[in-house]
């Protein structure tokens, strides 16, 4: 855009320059055909055949161009254009007045700066050989010759003084403008690298979180396995308490069961008791009386209590194998059986939880890998940026050096404005080797 600008803008001065020589011939030519018109001093008719040679020359130019119906330009584009050549021709020259106006006041200040200095020097230093010779003749020396001396000697210090003071303001203030100038380039700098990072696509905060993003996928699966012993624990906790449950239970069934074999045998012992006395009594009746005609008869409620405690004493036999197949006795074989199950459940939970970990790992570093890969090659994009933006600013450093060397001789102003240039690219150069070291790292 500025290329096209600059190079329209020389084409309009080139176009102007070009109609000023044709206007210089054609003055000539018009003095040289009517010389005595000029010669008797009749300068407003001169100029006025001049004007109306320029106004038929125009009005045939304009005749031509409304003739041209076929040209690509029209008659208003083409006033248009006379109208900005115009302009633009008018803002040259007076700002090539104004550059020249202001630096012949620029001389002309620094002119009558110096001189003013040398001619204070001067009469400081003519006051004070008077007053030396003064001095050296003071014992001839009268006392209005003195006051005068010392008058001279006060207004000499008070000058330099006042110098001093005004030389040390003005550099005050240089360095003020000088610093603030600096900070104006340096945030001008900064707003150009964002906007040429903006014209790029490139967002640096943005680049600054996906580089923060693509390293987050590790504190996922810390969290991850975090969650994944806190799970083991949840369920080896729910294990232990249906162990524990499912002992109680048991526990108190066999109290139960223990406890019902104890009243069974409570009322089977005094059973037991007289059934051992009736076969004792049926044995001595036996022995007594070998045979008789009521002989039976005590021995039917005998054989059906006999009948009834084998029932009982078969029902205790089958309870207690029942009890001991069923209901083990000891813990470790209840811990057993119960952690078979939990071990067998707990498995299939923890197979599960690992392929669904593992599917959100492997998106995590895809998605990070993805995030790396646009990353890299925005950094390599910043960089090459920089490295063109750096050479660019030492190209144009060197040629400022250059220009300044062959120019004029190196003055102390001269050699403070190239330090100071020379500091603020060194800056520049140095926050560009930073920005590429951070994006590096």
């Amino acid at each position: 855009m500025q290329r096209s600008i600059v190079a329209r803008k020389n084409r309009l001065v080139l176009r102007l320059q070009q109609t000023q020589r044709q206007m210089k011939e054609y003055i000539q030519a018009t003095t040289m055909s009517n010389p005595a018109e000029l010669g008797g001093g009749s300068i407003v008719t001169a100029t006025s055949n001049l004007l109306e040679g320029v106004k038929d020359k125009c009005d045939t130019t304009k005749v031509n161009a409304t003739k041209r119906k076929t040209s690509k330009v029209s008659q208003a584009t083409y006033y248009n254009f006379q109208k900005e050549i115009k302009t633009q021709s008018t803002v040259i020259a007076a700002s090539r007045e104004e550059n020249g106006r202001l630096k012949q006041q620029l001389k002309q200040v620094r002119q009558d700066d110096r001189y003013d200095r040398l001619k204070q020097m001067k009469m400081l230093r003519d006051k004070v050989s008077e007053t030396g010779t003064l001095g050296g003749n003071s014992g001839l020396t009268s006392k209005p010759q003195y006051r005068v001396a010392v008058k001279a000697r006060s207004e000499g210090k008070t000058c330099a003084l006042a110098s001093q003071k005004d030389l040390v303001t003005t550099q005050l203030s240089y360095q003020q403008k000088l610093n603030e100038v600096v900070l104006e380039l340096d945030r001008v700098k900064k707003a150009k690298i964002e906007l040429e990072c903006c014209y790029e696509g490139v967002d640096l905060t943005q680049a600054a979180q996906e580089m923060q993003h693509a390293f987050e996928p590790q504190g996922e699966l810390e969290l991850s396995e975090l969650e994944l012993c806190e799970k083991k624990r949840a369920h080896a906790l729910v294990a232990l308490q249906k162990s524990l449950s499912w002992y109680l239970e048991k526990q108190r069934l066999l109290d139960d069961q223990n406890e019902e074999l104890r009243r069974l045998r409570r009322q089977a012992a005094p059973k037991s008791l007289d059934f051992q006395t009736g076969t004792s009594s049926m044995n001595q009746r036996a022995n007594a009386e070998p045979c008789g005609p009521y002989s039976n008869l005590p021995l039917l409620p005998l054989s059906i209590d006999i009948r009834r405690i084998q029932r009982v004493d078969d029902r205790l036999a089958e309870l207690e194998q029942a009890m001991r197949w069923r209901h083990p006795d000891t813990f470790s074989n209840l811990s057993l059986a119960s952690r078979r199950i939990d071990d067998d459940s707990m498995t299939l939970v923890l197979h599960r939880d690992y392929d669904r970990n593992r599917a959100i790992w492997n998106i995590a570093h895809e998605a990070s890998e993805v995030k790396l890969a646009s990353g890299y090659q925005r950094e390599k994009k910043l960089l090459l940026q920089y490295r063109r933006k750096s050479k660019e600013q030492e190209k144009q450093i060197k040629q400022l050096n250059n220009e300044s060397l062959f120019s004029h001789r190196p003055t102390i102003r001269d050699s403070r404005s190239t330090y100071y240039i020379g500091h603020g690219a060194g800056k520049s150069q140095r926050l560009y080797t930073d920005k590429i070291e951070e994006l590096k790292s």
